[in-house]
């Protein structure tokens, strides 16, 4: 009989540190313990290794278990803790000069996190194309001279970023790692330097922001788990230490401590798994939802999470940065949350504020002070053996205080469970952690609440489950390539890569594919994700270098002693009220825009950019960095300038030649175009050269006077994305997603056109744009909202064409192509929105499963002479449709007219 082995999760929360034991036999799943052997629950201790050491000692003790039978410890959520004495100043060095000046490092930080991080800036020579040619070579000078300046400010962290890293494999070393080493050369050696490239993927602001991050946080994560391996040699293990990521898979204690930001919000992903593995609702590495429609969500503490992972890009405290994360919203009730009665006992709130790991010593159950939901759990079920029932008896909790917590209780699951939910059809709940004991049994829009065995350390066995994966993440040239013969060869790239990471070379697949044609290029350029997953292989584990600690560094409990000097905190400024927000426009007819006038005016371009343009975050990040800067933006009514008054142009098609102009790409190359044999040409001219020039270059034409501008623009369009945006967020406000597109259609007319979810994207990349379809199918009858009053057959399926842009949007009733109806065409713009954001969704966002909501709003009637058809309807796109418009073309009101303030007349 072959002899059992085991591994061992732990989970730190806030309140405890959860460990498991757990048989890895093959059969474990499928057994009624599911390989648990034995659990244990410790309170989390101020020195995080401290507790888990101790929950692992108890575990050991309690069943007796060799530990040399023990092949692998998995720790998650244990390496980083929200405390800016944890962080530490970072220098940048982006390498891309002279581009990217205009998005310099730290941009959309939060202006206290900024402050805290950022430490020197540098744009020096380096980077790449997007085609993967080199914009400029690096200088040895500029880095040395740089590095004796990091020196002199006593900056011990270092994150060195160039442009389009990830697809630098010349000779061998990317430019980064040879600029590393440059800079190893003038930096103490205590100075950590991290290369984006080993932390993030394309994508130059996520990637730059995670490599921040990952460099200040560097430190203490070595010190923390160098603490870790001395605490499991104290147990006497002898195993490979594994730490898990934000995306539920497994890195090893060595990348851990090189790529701290990977784990250090893994929380919610194991919770998630665990739970899943438990309840048997699928297996441990496919998603939990199986043949049901609904909702399936993990309540654990002071967390939900429904597994919905959003591929390569996350949020941390409104920074963006380039992993896969779950989807979660965090509320303040868990086992320690404390209970707030009002003077008259007649209001009674839960949380948000807790007691956290104190909960043993504070709670009235254990003998404490402070009225917390375990207290409320424990009076009501004397059964529990949690705590002392005779602590909250009736003498000591009232009934009315009993009956409102319960009731506030219950009311905040409900709420949070049902902004989770993906539909209205009730959820499936499953209850682990602390969450498992204060939930009431039923619950308002839950079809099923499921506590499965060993719920309460479910986020332990989830890092006990955890699979191992292989990421890529590139940008391919598909000039004289096959799609699908690039695509093999990256998915096997990718298995590569998880075998390599450790896991078992007979259980690795792929399990994600993600092909997205770059905009505006011609070379079809196309970005790339693969990623593959595995079961961690023992063998390999067994054979993984061990950690050692550095006798060099302070230990983690000397951290806690150590105090660091800040500078006064910078708070972010409250939420404005959309409702009750003037903008500031003077009584000369300036209008003064507001970091919440750029963020309005970025929402509603969106959504009139009708899929295309790109994002507009990256400029509205750079305009409010003008603003934090001591800069103004000023916007002017037209009409306030003279005719003579001279503008670069905006469109083309327009009665004045768009010759001779110049082209230049910033490291010396430049090109004139005297003249072409018609306006189409010089596009297509234009567009060669940039592509050329790698894809991004500027362009100089002759200007415009203000005259040709007013009778050829679409004037007000600035106060029209203005009151767009503005709308989005009153809803927003008033947790009102489903009135979005109504309060659009109070300000421009057309129509909502259909609500579904996207079912099929198709994309490829012909002469510089992105050419594609997205085809989408209803919801059904109870998906959808009772007051929307809109209603399609199962079978009917929505059609849109795209050419970067939205182009077409065309109803195939019954799913018939021979049975279409045109919904819209350009020059009417057809918007998409995420249904459950209210923001528009770009053409290169287009994903399957997304719900949605498809507008068509009128065009500006330029576009609809004969001219502006030529040049910008069906035909312009070759197209053999002919023009109705959705409705008439409503002027904005100008927001300067509106509120400039009215002179006061004397009498």
């Amino acid at each position: 009989m072959a002899t059992s082995v085991y591994r061992i999760g732990v989970d730190v929360g806030g309140t405890n540190t959860d460990s498991v034991l757990f048989c890895s036999d093959v059969s474990a799943a499928s057994r009624p313990d599911r390989g648990i052997v034995a659990s244990f629950k410790h309170p989390t201790t101020h020195i995080v290794s401290d507790g888990i050491e101790a929950a692992i000692r108890k575990l050991l003790e309690k069943t007796q278990v060799d530990p040399a039978k023990v092949t692998s410890v998995m720790i998650g959520n244990a390496v980083v803790e929200a405390d800016t004495r944890r962080l530490s100043n970072v220098a940048v060095i982006r390498l891309g000069a002279p581009y990217t000046e205009e998005c310099p490092p730290f941009l959309d930080f939060p202006r206290n996190l900024r402050s805290i991080m950022e430490g020197h800036v540098a744009f020096l020579k380096g980077g790449l194309e997007i085609d993967g040619k080199l914009i400029n070579e690096i200088d040895e000078q500029e880095l040395i001279a740089e590095g004796k300046k990091i020196q002199s400010k006593g900056i011990k962290a270092v994150a060195i970023v160039g442009i389009y890293s990830p697809l630098d494999l010349n000779d061998g070393q990317s430019q980064e790692e040879r600029a590393r080493d440059i800079l190893v050369k003038v930096l103490d050696p205590s100075v950590d330097i991290v290369c984006s490239r080993n932390v993030g993927q394309v994508g130059l602001l996520e990637r730059e922001n995670a490599s921040i991050l990952n460099a200040s946080i560097m430190a203490f994560a070595r010190r923390t788990i160098s603490g870790f391996q001395r605490a499991i040699r104290r147990l006497g293990l002898s195993c490979p230490l594994f730490l898990t990521q934000n995306d539920g898979t497994l890195t090893s204690a060595q990348s851990a401590a090189k790529l701290p930001i990977r784990t250090f919000s893994s929380g919610a992903t194991n919770s998630m798994r665990g739970a899943a593995y438990l309840a048997g609702l699928g297996d441990k590495d496919s998603s939990i939802v199986k043949d049901s429609n609904s909702s399936i969500i993990v309540v654990d503490g002071f967390f939900l999470a429904r597994r919905r992972f959003f591929s390569g890009l996350g949020f941390s405290d409104g920074v963006r940065f380039c992993f896969s994360m779950p989807d979660v919203y965090s509320i303040g009730l868990g086992g320690g949350s404390r209970i707030h009665v009002n003077d008259s006992g007649r209001h009674i709130t839960v949380g948000p504020d807790s007691t956290g790991y104190q909960l043993l010593t504070e709670g009235l159950a254990f003998g404490g002070s402070t009225l917390t939901a375990t207290d409320i759990i424990v009076a009501e079920n004397v059964s529990l053996s949690i705590g002392d029932h005779n602590k909250v008896t009736g003498d000591v909790i009232n009934r009315n205080t009993l009956q409102g917590a319960k009731a506030a209780i219950k009311k905040l699951l409900e709420d949070v469970i049902d902004r989770m939910k993906t539909s209205p059809e009730p959820a499936i709940v499953l209850l682990v952690g602390g969450g498992s004991i204060i939930a009431p049994d039923k619950l308002e829009g839950v079809r099923e609440l499921i506590r499965p065995p060993f719920f309460s350390c479910a986020n332990a066995v989830g890092a006990c489950v955890a699979n191992v994966a292989g990421e890529l993440d590139t940008i391919e040239i598909l000039q004289d390539r096959q799609l699908a013969d690039v695509l093999e060869v990256c998915k096997a790239e990718a298995i590569s890569r998880a075998i390599k990471a450790g896991a078992k070379e007979d259980t690795v697949r792929v399990v994600e594919v993600d092909n997205l044609p770059i905009q505006y290029v011609t070379n079809k350029a196309t970005r790339i994700i693969v990623k593959a997953i595995g079961e961690l292989d023992p063998i390999k584990a067994a054979g993984a270098e061990v950690v050692t600690g550095d006798s060099t560094v302070k230990m983690e409990e000397d951290m806690l002693e150590e105090e660091i000097t800040r500078g006064p905190a910078l708070h972010e400024a409250l939420p404005i009220d959309a409702w009750m927000y003037v903008p500031n426009v003077n009584a000369q007819g300036e209008w003064f825009l507001s970091e919440t006038d750029l963020e309005w005016i970025a929402e509603g371009c969106g959504i009139l950019g009708t899929g295309g343009g790109g994002s507009p975050y990256p400029p509205f990040i750079m305009a409010r960095q003008i603003l934090r800067d001591g800069g103004v933006i000023r916007v002017i009514a037209h009409d306030a300038l003279p005719d003579d008054a001279v503008s670069l142009p905006a469109a083309y098609g327009i009665p004045a030649s768009l010759t001779p102009c110049a082209i230049a790409d910033g490291v010396g190359n430049a090109i004139i175009l005297p003249s072409t044999s018609n306006q189409y040409m010089v596009e297509t001219i234009l567009r060669s050269v940039c592509t050329d020039l790698g894809s991004k270059a500027g362009v100089s034409m002759a200007p415009l006077s203000a005259k040709i501008c007013r009778e050829y623009g679409v004037t007000r369009s600035v106060s029209q994305a203005w009151r767009i945006g503005r709308a989005v967020a009153q809803e927003r406000q008033r947790n009102n997603m489903n009135g979005i597109p109504e309060a659009i259609l109070n300000l421009q007319n057309g129509k909502v056109i259909f609500i579904g979810k996207i079912v099929d994207v198709q994309r490829e990349v012909r002469a510089g744009f992105t050419w594609g379809s997205v085809m989408m199918t209803p919801l059904s009858t109870d998906e959808q909202e009772e007051s929307s009053g809109f209603s399609w057959h199962s079978e009917d399926r929505m059609l849109i064409t795209f050419q970067n842009e939205n182009l077409t949007a065309e109803m195939l009733h019954r799913g018939s192509t021979s049975s279409k109806e045109l919904m819209a065409v350009v020059p009417d713009l057809i918007t998409v929105l995420d249904s459950q954001s209210g923001s528009s969704l770009g053409t290169n966002e287009y994903r399957y499963g997304l719900r949605v909501t498809v507008m068509a709003l009128a065009g500006s009637p330029l576009w609809t002479t004969p001219e502006g058809l030529r040049n910008g309807g069906p035909a312009a796109f070759g197209l053999s449709l002919s023009f109705i418009p959705v409705g008439s073309y409503l002027e904005p009101r100008s927001v300067i007219e509106e509120y400039r303030p009215k002179l006061q007349t004397s009498g």
